[in-house]
């Protein structure tokens, strides 16, 4: 598993590796920084970096960015139009373990009023190239996501947040065109860690 976390502050995806154990507030610095475009009028959702530390993603609320170190884009992909007023909704994205895929939800059901879909949709996308490899409605109409890499290194999970009525949580993979999904019946008790 992963021990790099991810962060956008002063314009940069910033990337801390606690690989090496832990650090204290005074002696974390980023292991590598991605100057974020626009940084001054983007509003980055999220990010998330390759494994291999060599390439950063970022969600806006209309599109995903995948940049070098220098900050050159790579890819970008654009969504449809956010409404105007997002009632606290967030595309977010991620790297698989083996930094081939990237995965994004989007909460349509509430960042796109008045778009062809009121429930939300989860994308695998080719992380060299930023094309579209599957994407699938979910029955979701979250406000917000959490990805988790399966450690078979084929699954990635996916637990949106509803806000008062609880979470819905997915395992989905990759099969040939389309996401293989699953929703674990949990009842809305789930609280990741």
């Amino acid at each position: 598993m992963s021990r790099v976390v991810t962060r956008i502050a002063a314009g940069l995806v910033q990337a801390y590796d606690f690989s090496a154990g832990a650090a204290t507030a005074s002696d974390a610095v980023p292991t590598v920084t991605f100057p974020v475009a626009d940084a001054e009028n983007a509003t980055p959702d999220s990010c998330a970096v390759a494994p291999d530390l060599s390439r950063a993603v970022y969600a806006t609320p209309d599109r995903v960015d995948c940049v070098d170190r220098a900050g050159a884009t790579v890819w970008q992909l654009d969504f449809p139009p956010a409404a105007t007023q997002r009632p606290n909704a967030h595309n977010r994205c991620d790297f698989s373990l083996d930094g081939t895929v990237v995965w994004i939800y989007r909460p349509d059901g509430l960042a796109r009023n008045g778009a062809d879909t009121d429930t939300d949709t989860w994308l695998a996308v080719d992380a060299g190239t930023g094309h579209i490899l599957a994407q699938t409605p979910l029955d979701s109409v979250g406000h917000g996501g959490e990805h988790i890499a399966h450690p078979d290194g084929v699954h990635m999970v996916l637990d949106v947040g509803e806000g008062q009525d609880g979470t819905r949580v997915y395992r989905g993979r990759l099969d040939g065109d389309r996401i293989e999904l699953f929703e674990y019946e949990w009842g809305n008790l789930f609280w990741s860690r």
